[in-house]
């Protein structure tokens, strides 16, 4: 995979797209950016989708998706520190709940769980250091 190539966007937006409906909603857009170990909160992910929302239907396509990644970058440090507050060495679906919930962020376990699962090749809820590592990657811009 070449990172900041059509493709990698491509691959970035189905990472997301947990639900394989070809759009992203406010949900699979904030569990994206908070695993990303994005400081962002239900505010910041409005805006950006309204920024960046061109037909006002809610959710972003592809192309949508692309601006929002120029919105918000991924981190430089290739999110290792998001490792730092899980106490295994894996992400859980749990775990991750716990990790948006004292940040002041609510989604479901359901919705947390559906999104790890569309990263992980196994379609396994847990995500390893090495296939969270490939989600940064795959998510970064050139």
């Amino acid at each position: 995979m070449m990172y900041g190539s059509a493709q990698a966007i491509a691959d970035a937006f189905d990472m997301f797209d947990s639900d394989n409906d070809g759009l992203l909603s406010k949900e699979e857009v904030t569990l994206g950016l908070c695993l990303l170990a994005q400081r962002v909160s239900e505010d910041d992910v409005d805006f950006l989708i309204d920024l960046c929302d061109g037909d006002g239907d809610g959710q972003l396509s592809r192309e949508e998706f692309s601006h929002l990644r120029q919105m918000a970058p991924a981190p430089y440090y290739g999110g290792e520190p998001m490792f730092t507050t899980f106490e295994s060495h894996f992400i859980d679906p749990g775990a991750f709940c716990r990790y948006l919930r004292r940040h002041g962020i609510t989604v479901s376990l359901t919705a947390t769980r559906d999104f790890l699962r569309n990263i992980h090749p196994n379609r396994d809820p847990a995500l390893s250091r090495g296939l969270y590592a490939q989600f940064v990657n795959a998510y970064r811009t050139s």
